[in-house]
């Protein structure tokens, strides 16, 4: 017996005592052994096997061997015994249905009796005396006792005169405490889930078992479960079920039951009894039978029509979300009791199954998944009930499926209708429509966001063929699998096509397991992407798998220049059909080659893939070491426990060299991408195989070292927080001894450091301390370390959070003090919201501790107090810069804006803060009241550490003593530059601020105009990151105490405190940034009160919300230093936030809150009376909940009035309501219609739209509103008020809405929303005198016409445009709806070209046939044109025209002389272009008569015209005839003749001024004959490098210059340079392709290099010139080839790529291909220049290796607070160096002795020196190897890493030093 279920999301967590026994331990029963004693001794041996079993599986064994026993003389103990066990069991326990099942193959009469008499004195008894939580466990056990338990089920109706009472009772008490107003709202949410559990468990006594219920008990229960039913503040589902009892109550009352579902009527559902009819009709389909669904009433409906017929009113006039889905579940619960009584004939064809039908269109694409999926069920019974009513169902059918088809392509309701049909055989009749049908829908998966319907509609199709070629599997293959196969294998699939094929190839794998063999045996060829899918499908499948086989395909496939194939091929392997699969070392080692090769992806998806495949790896390999080692426990295995060994060593090796290989990977200057996929593995790693205690057989010493933890370090400053995170996850792990934590002074260091981290400017600081501190907290040494620090001498290790607080807690006293007297100063050199964060931090790890805080009073106390005086130091900090973020302008706010003396000192302050870090000016600090401690006693290291640290400590003291202290954490130049620091504070005094900064003499203050304006810019933005972070910090910090496992440091008083300044935070601050971050503190704040056990807190989000309403009501308009107003600026600041973080975090499932609010909040917005701002703070409020995801089902109920709110807001006089009303609009526009699809702002597509039938049923009033609200705004007649302009801004909402309906194909069926209606309207908003609204008016107008109608409404235009006598406004509205209607019929044209067989036999191609005739035929052309084009009498209307006519191309390939005498005279006769110049609409005209004659000239190939329009002297038409024409170049491929010859073009480059038009004029030239030009030409082209600034001169410049060089010297094959022409412009060539190669040049630039040299290959080849000339181009131009190698963008590195395909016929990618390509350049340099190949090498390392020197070097003066720094580019100089430098090495030891000596004399000349080498460190120029030798050997810099890298160079050059 079900019962209804209409909760919505609703998720329980399984019971994990439910599994199966196993090795799990027995339960404990009761009555146990001693209770059985009592009972009876002498049975106790029955017993006692059950009761002493050692496993669960044991026991439930010996349970049934009890049973299965004959022991007649014991039954009747035996039975007092089981059914107490059974009713003492937990819930959902094994021993309990093992009992039940036991009991339930009893056939003994006598032994059932006895069950039974039990069970019913069991439940007697609980009834009667069961309180409090066993009223909860008996309500369960009843429950149970229905469930498949007959003896249960039998004791119940015996005793049902007892268990009804008693349930309905305690349902009583249950929702009595609902509806109690001072319950929390986590108790009510509690009592509702018990109240629910109750209810179904009445359901499941009562159903059927009336008649054993007396008449008073009955009746009683029939008035409660009626009051419940209209108790409208009741969750649906528990109504639901009280609607079951109720009508099986009375179901013998048919005539009753009928009255009340007819007299249910709309007035009461609104008037607060809202799903009283739902309920009872789901009463009725779950209590009646067949039959008497079947019966018919005196007005001769049957119950399911008439029930239909109520679901069907009750969905289209109710919008609350619960009852929506509710009728949802409704419906397809009628359906498939409908198929049952099909099956039985009990069911006769009504015009109402229509109706039924055309729910589906509404509800398919709702907002609530759980809608479209009962949708889609309800709509596969409908097909199947069609099915079995004969003809006039299957005609029911078919029209059904003509409208699905004639629905637009992209149409989301499609998808699951045509899926449907598919799936109730509905395939062959798509077919006879569309033979191409397959096609199509794999044509459209190009989008990603269909390819989940579009997987479900195909997969129905595979299913459905696959039935019917079951035997024959060919024509399987052939129709619906190779379709899918021919996609995968294209090569430019996008994302959701490739997604969509392999996602149906492997469910065609799962019907067809030989389908693998199939593919192959149908593309032999198959390999790459295709080749890998297919044989990772084969693994899936259960094929053998032979890595030998395939190790071919796999080696190439991993060193493929796609990523994608390389990540494929890296899931190959990690794949396996079995989890605990044994690796080869074959495989681990191609593995660990895949993961060094690939840590640097720069994609982010590519990344994330990866990692799941590398978890996959590592999961396999933990597993399968396990079964490995048990294995070899067994006996059978050991003649194999050599090969188990092997393996087990294998997996160790593997995974130490993975960490080695990461460890070594987090280098100085590593990228991004490599530093994050690093860490990922690593904590892939240690999730697995737990890096702190590694499994038995994994031995991690040797790779988990000091440097490893070093490293790991160094990772705590990265720039990206997410890796901080994990490197301290990470060391966490590490020994501790590792980074030297069981040492106190090292624990000092990084506490020092910290704390400098602290008092920094800069954000990412503070982030890093935070860290820093998290990870000193996990140190052995720390307490001591605190304890020095605090001048405590005692230290606890328990108490480490403490001190760590007390000590950061001091530092912000005293930095506040400093903020308190100058916040400016304090913004520049001790900002406070450092320490604030590494509080915050602090109590973050404090509230991980699992003892927390409640294990010790006093501790507990401690903190108490402490955090009471961080709240204090909070709300002070939040005193000192409330005028920043409370300003009314915080961006540019500075407290001292008039004031001379303090804009010098300003200045000062600017200055100290932008110049050298070391002139830190020291601070005056006073002393403040709190908890400061100092050294009171000596101290003995043994009291407070155990005896290994204490020799730890004593050792260092000794070596402290004699100097020899190492520090490892901390670099030489680090302790210099900090010991100066400390020794500069201390010697000098301490000196006040305002004695004018005598102790700096660093500069002095500008007070020059500029000067000024520069310091309060700098000071104002230091002060406002001070500022807002400050506030973010304080609030976060707040929010964090309110948390669960950190509130009970909180009194209540504490936390009403936060809330009220949490509130006024985030009503006074102005800034976004501040009281963003407040919204989420309060946020948690609110979550806190909501589910707080404390009467005065859980109560008080909903006050707190009254309060504010009643302030927004209340609030009168103050002047502007006012600070106790609401911010109406600024989208009301923080005001929405507070709303929406009360109402999201109710946990009320009736969120009786949120509706309260939004009653009242639309209320205000559309009261007329109420003040302007109050509408403005309600309608910026409503965005937010509208936009809110978290309420997105709950706010869909408020759509329709929220809509009309916004629209009538577009009235108001004043600017800042119609602007919230323009925000509230977009958010409820993207909530109806969802999120933008196209990204060109003009183009909508049709997943944006609805169809209006669908709108309206889903919003009947708006109908009736935007009808009225047109009325409003359209004069009669069209006509405006003579000498007058009124604007309606009510219409620009108005048109943009109904541009988003569309008419749907059943529009005329009983549709009492017709978009027809609309269309008069629409009509007159054509002829405003405002162009946008007749813009939108045409939009509007071409989505509410009726397919059908298009002819005739084009027909009446044109007839309008020729005859009538219109306003210059009417003309252009009429034309601009001619341009919508001739674009939508373009669109159509385009997505429906292969959806139909013929133009008869579809009705989509009537559609497009009727958008056909839209083209306007030249006589009707001809007749227009005097009118619209030859009077001039407006150019915007002639614009227009023009425009039309460019849509419909075919129009201008006829010759049209009149048209373009027309044209020609617009824009060559000069007193009409004069005329033109002085209209706005001039320049529009002149370009669209230029873009007519254009086309015109290339279809009549008249050069003269084009040649003409590229002199004309308007830019606008010489840009676009120059763009058609290289429009038409590309598209041509140079099949057609030239039309402007190289001639023409140069004679226009000179003419042209314009640097655009010079670009697409070499544009131009790029596409011409290349033996036309000559090498002169391409000197003047490379002369324009020199002169011009575009990007596009630039780079066309380049790659026309080097094509002409090419083919005029025919450098491909018979280089010919003898021409004194060549090598200077060879020469110019290769400075230029060097000179754009730079890193510094834009991507354009680096791009046209790359294309220059894939284009022109033979410029890498030697040209057999003189040395100094033609050889050092060469060397240039390589050495630019190899600048791109390491290129930020990908495409630059795939041309590389594909540089180095041409060279050699490898495609290689990342570190391969950069050794390759350099291995190929000194190959090819060896015999030309041996000493300039070595350069090129070495000249890159230096450049990057002095290039990150001098950016770390850069002046501070660049170094703002504000400043975020850049971020890592791809290239590192690490990877650079090991690349190059070993490559260097080799091919000098490759030369023989004579010539490496000749070599390293050699002196370059200066001039390439200048290209290959930079100035090296001090100013020096090298121009031999052995001069750079001699250089790189005695260099010894400031930089560490610069030394490094010279140490590695000078490596490099050793075999000079051995000649």
């Amino acid at each position: 017996m079900a019962t209804m279920n209409l909760r919505r999301a609703t998720t329980k967590t399984k019971d994990k005592g439910g599994a199966g026994g196993g090795d799990r331990a027995p339960e404990k029963l009761a009555p146990d052994q001693g209770d059985i004693e009592q009972i009876s001794n002498e049975s106790l041996h029955l017993f006692l096997p059950i009761l002493t079993a050692e496993s669960l599986n044991k026991q439930i064994s010996n349970i049934k061997t009890l049973f299965q026993e004959n022991l007649d003389e014991n039954i009747q103990i035996i039975c007092i015994i089981v059914v107490q066990w059974w009713f003492n069991c937990v819930p959902n326990s094994p021993v309990r249905r093992a009992i039940t099942g036991c009991l339930n193959q009893v056939k003994d009469e006598k032994y059932n009796e006895l069950i039974i008499e039990q069970i019913s004195r069991r439940l007697k008894n609980d009834c009667e005396e069961s309180e409090g939580e066993e009223v909860n466990s008996l309500i369960k056990n009843i429950y149970k006792c229905m469930d498949n338990f007959k003896s249960g089920e039998l004791a119940i109706i015996q005793q049902i005169g007892a268990v009804v009472p008693f349930i309905q009772n305690t349902l009583q008490e249950k929702i009595e405490g609902v509806c109690e107003e001072d319950v929390t709202p986590v108790d009510k949410a509690a009592l509702t889930d018990q109240a629910l559990e109750i209810i179904r468990g009445l359901v499941a006594v009562t159903k059927g078992r009336f008649e054993a219920i007396d008449k008073e008990l009955k009746s009683e229960l029939q008035t409660f479960m009626f009051q419940i039913i209209y108790h409208g503040s009741l969750p649906l589902d528990l109504r639901s079920n009280a609607g079951i009892v109720y009508i099986g109550s009375i179901i013998q009352e048919t005539e009753k039951i009928f009255t009340l579902l007819e007299s249910t009527n709309a007035s009461e559902e609104k008037s607060g009894k809202n799903g009283a009819k739902l309920c009872l009709a789901h009463g009725v389909l779950s209590c009646f039978s067949l039959q008497q669904l079947a019966e018919k009433s005196e007005t001769g409906e049957t119950f399911m029509y008439l029930l239909l017929k109520m679901y069907l009113n009750l969905s289209q006039s109710n919008h609350d979300t619960g009852i929506v889905l509710g009728c949802s579940r409704g419906l397809m619960t009628w359906s498939g009791k409908l198929v049952d009584m099909c099956k039985q004939d009990l069911v006769e064809f009504c015009s109402l199954l229509e109706q039924a039908l055309d729910y589906t269109w509404n509800h398919f694409e709702h907002q609530i998944d759980s809608v479209k999926h009962n949708t889609k069920d309800y709509l596969t019974s409908m097909i199947q009930v069609l099915q079995s009513l004969g003809s006039s169902g299957e005609e029911l059918i078919s029209k059904y499926l003509k409208q699905t088809l004639a629905l637009p392509l992209h149409k989301k309701a499609r998808f699951p209708a045509l899926s449907t049909l598919i799936k109730c055989g509905g395939l062959d009749q798509i077919l006879e429509v569309q033979p191409n049908f397959r096609h199509v829908i794999l044509a459209m998966s190009e989008e990603y966001a269909l390819v989940g319907p579009l997987s479900d509609l195909y997969e129905n199709i595979i299913k459905i063929d696959f039935k019917k070629n079951k035997d024959d599997l060919k024509p399987w293959y052939k129709d619906t699998v190779h379709p899918l196969v021919k996609q995968l294998m294209m090569t430019s699939q996008s994302l959701g096509s490739s997604q969509l094929s392999r996602s149906l190839l492997g469910k065609c794998g799962k019907l067809a397991p030989n389908l693998v063999e199939m593919i192959f045996e149908a593309e032999p060829q198959l390999q790459g992407k295709p080749g890998l899918f297919c044989l990772k499908l084969g693994r899936e499948l259960g094929i053998p798998w032979k890595f030998e086989k395939h190790r071919d395909l796999l080696e190439k496939s991993n060193r493929s220049t796609d990523i994608d194939e390389r990540l494929q091929t890296l899931s190959l392997l990690a794949e396996s059909h079995s989890s605990v699969e044994v690796f080869s070392q074959p495989e681990l080692d191609l593995i660990q080659d895949l993961i060094e090769d690939n840590l640097s992806m720069t994609q982010p998806a590519s990344r994330h893939e990866f990692q799941a495949h590398i978890k996959k790896i590592f999961t396999r390999i933990y597993d399968g070491a396990l079964t490995l080692l048990k294995k070899l426990t067994m006996p059978k295995f050991e003649k194999d426990a050599q090969i188990l060994n092997t393996c087990v060593k294998q997996y160790n090796c593997f995974i130490n060299t993975i960490i080695v290989i990461c460890c070594d990977n987090m280098f100085p200057g590593s990228n991004f991408a490599r530093r994050g996929t690093v860490l990922e593995i690593l904590t892939l790693l240690h999730e697995i195989f737990k890096l702190d205690t590694p499994p038995s057989w994994l031995d991690l010493a040797g790779s988990l070292s000091k440097n490893a933890a070093k490293s790991l370090y160094t990772q705590l400053y990265d720039s990206y927080e997410n890796n901080k995170a994990k490197s301290l996850m990470l060391l966490k792990s590490l020994p501790p001894h590792l980074l030297g934590l069981t040492n106190p002074n090292k624990v000092k260091e990084i506490l020092q450091e910290a704390t400098q981290l602290i008092r920094s400017n800069k954000p990412s600081s503070c982030l890093t301390a935070g860290y820093l501190f998290k990870l000193i907290l996990t140190a052995p040494a720390t307490a001591w370390a605190f304890a020095d620090e605090l001048g405590l001498k005692h230290a606890d290790h328990k108490k480490v959070e403490l001190y760590a607080v007390v000590y950061v807690r001091n530092l912000l006293s005293k930095q506040l003090s400093v903020a308190k007297d100058d916040l400016l100063y304090a913004a520049a050199f001790d900002p406070m919201y450092g320490a604030i964060h590494v509080i915050r931090c602090i109590y973050a790890e404090l509230a991980l501790k699992e003892k927390g805080l409640t294990d010790n009073t006093e501790m507990t106390a401690t903190w108490t107090d402490l955090t009471k005086d961080l709240i204090d130091l909070g709300y002070q900090v939040w005193k000192v810069v409330a005028p920043v973020v409370a300003s009314d302008s915080p961006e540019g706010h500075l407290p001292m804006d008039n004031d001379t003396e303090a804009v010098k000192k300003l200045q000062k302050v600017v200055d100290q803060s932008l110049t050298s870090k070391q002139i830190r000016r020291p601070y005056k600090l006073q002393d403040t009241p709190g908890i400061e401690c100092k050294i009171l006693d000596k101290y003995v290291a043994k009291e407070v550490f155990p005896d290994e640290i204490a020799e730890d400590i004593l050792e260092d003291l000794v070596n402290l003593s004699v100097g020899d202290v190492k520090k490892d954490l901390e670099s030489p130049k680090e302790r210099d530059a900090d010991e100066t620091i400390d020794s500069a504070a201390d010697s000098h005094q301490v000196e006040d601020i305002d004695e004018d900064y005598s102790g700096v003499d660093c500069c002095e203050a500008d007070m020059s105009e500029n000067g000024v304006v520069k310091a309060k810019e700098v000071s104002s933005q230091m002060l406002l990151l001070c500022a807002w972070r400050s506030v973010k910090e304080v609030s976060l910090l707040l929010g964090d105490l309110c948390q669960p496992k950190l509130n009970s440091l909180l009194t209540s008083e504490q936390i009403l405190e936060i809330a009220s300044f949490l509130m006024d935070l985030l009503s006074q601050t102005k800034h976004r940034g501040a009281f963003e971050q407040a919204y989420v503190a309060f946020t948690q704040l609110c979550s806190c009160l909501w589910t707080s056990s404390r009467p005065k807190l859980h109560s008080h989000p909903s006050q707190l919300l009254l309060q504010l309403l009643s302030s927004i009501t209340n609030n009168k308009k103050r002047s502007s230093s006012s600070k106790s107003g609401l911010c109406a600026t600024r989208r009301s600041a923080g005001v929405p936030f507070i709303v929406q973080a009360i109402v999201s975090t109710d946990p009320d499932p009736n969120n009786a809150v949120f509706k309260s609010a939004m009653d009242e909040l639309i209320g205000l917005a559309m009261n007329s009376k109420a003040d302007q701002e109050m509408r403005v703070h309600a309608m910026n409020i409503l965005r937010a909940l509208f936009r809110d995801t978290r309420l997105g089902d709950c706010v869909t109920g408020y759509v329709e009035r929220g809509v009309q709110a916004s629209i009538t807001g577009f009235k108001a006089s004043n600017w800042a309501e119609r602007n919230a009303a323009t925000l509230l609009f977009s958010a409820l526009i993207t909530r109806i219609f969802g999120v933008k699809r196209e990204k060109d702002a003009d183009e909508l597509s049709v997943k944006n739209c609805l169809t209006g039938k669908v709108f309206f049923l889903r919003y009947p009033d708006l109908h009736c509103f935007l009808l009225k609200s047109l009325e409003e705004c359209v004069l009669p007649g069209g006509q405006q008020e003579a000498g007058t302009l009124q604007l309606f801004p009510m219409l620009y909402p108005l048109l943009l809405l109904l541009s988003r309906l569309f008419p749907a194909p059943s529009e005329s069926l009983d549709n009492p929303y017709k978009l027809s209606a609309f269309i008069p309207l629409v009509e007159r908003c054509g002829e405003s005198p405002v162009m946008a609204i007749r813009k939108l008016a045409a939009k509007a107008l071409v989505a509410l016409i009726d397919s059908n109608n298009i002819g005739s409404y084009v027909e009446k235009i044109l007839k309008r445009l020729d005859e009538e006598k219109l306003s210059s406004n009417h003309i252009h509205g009429l034309l601009l709806q001619l341009y919508q209607l001739k674009r939508s019929k373009q669109s159509l044209d385009s997505k429906n070209k292969n959806a139909t067989k013929s133009l008869e036999e579809d009705e989509i191609s009537d559609i497009v046939e009727e958008t056909k005739n839209l083209v306007i035929k030249e006589n009707d052309t001809k007749s227009l044109i005097p009118k619209l084009l030859e009077k001039y009498s407006c150019p915007l209307i002639s614009a227009q025209y023009l425009d039309i006519l460019l849509i419909e191309e075919q129009s201008l390939k006829e010759s049209n002389e009149e048209l373009e005498n027309v044209l020609t005279e617009i824009l060559f006769d000069n007193k009409v272009s004069s005329r033109l110049s002085y209209d706005i609409w001039g320049p529009l005209l002149m370009q669209k008569s230029c873009e007519v004659l254009t086309k015109i000239a290339i279809v009549t190939e008249d050069s003269g015209i084009l040649l003409k329009l590229c002199l004309h002297p308007e830019l606008e038409v010489r840009l676009k005839a120059l763009q058609l024409y290289i429009n038409r170049q590309e598209t041509c491929n140079n099949e057609k003749k030239e039309l402007i010859t190289k001639e023409d073009v140069f004679n226009l480059i000179l003419c042209e001024q314009n640097e655009f038009c010079l670009s697409h004029l070499l544009k131009i030239c790029l596409g011409l004959d290349q033996s036309a030009f000559k090498l002169e030409d391409a000197a003047y082209v490379l002369s324009l490098v020199q002169v011009k600034q575009n990007e596009g001169v630039l780079s066309s410049a380049l790659l026309l210059s080097a094509k002409i060089l090419c083919s005029s010297c025919n450098l491909e094959s018979k280089p010919s340079t003898s021409s004194p022409e060549f090598s200077p412009v060879y020469t110019e060539l290769a400075d230029t392709l060097k000179r754009f190669s730079a890193t510094e040049q834009p991507d354009t630039l680096r791009m046209a290099v790359a294309q220059t040299l894939l284009n022109n290959l033979a410029l890498l080849k030697n040209v057999a010139l003189n040395k100094v000339d033609g050889n050092s181009a060469l060397v240039i131009i390589w050495s630019s080839l190899l600048d791109l190698v390491y290129d930020d963008e990908d495409e630059i590195r795939e041309i590389c790529s594909q540089i180095f395909f041409k060279l050699s016929g490898n495609k290689l990618a990342g570190d391969r291909l950069a050794s390759t390509l350099i291995a190929n350049c000194l190959q090819s340099l060896a015999m030309v220049w041996p000493a300039a190949a070595i350069f090129i090498v070495l000249g890159h390392v230096i450049s990057l290796a002095c290039g990150e020197a001098e950016q770390d070097s850069l002046d501070t003066e660049n170094d703002k607070a504000f400043d975020k720094g850049e971020m890592n580019t791809y290239r590192e100089l690490e990877t650079t160096c090991k690349i190059f430098l070993p490559l260097a090495e080799a091919f000098m030891r490759s030369l023989s002795p004579k010539l490496l000596e000749r070599t390293a004399a050699e002196q370059l000349p200066s001039q390439l020196i200048a290209k290959l080498l930079p100035c090296l460190p001090g100013s020096v120029v090298v121009y031999s190897l052995e001069q750079l030798a001699a250089y790189v050997k005695t260099f010894s810099g400031e930089d560490t890493n610069l030394n490094r890298i010279f140490q590695q160079i000078s490596a490099t050059l050793k075999p000079f030093q051995e000649i």
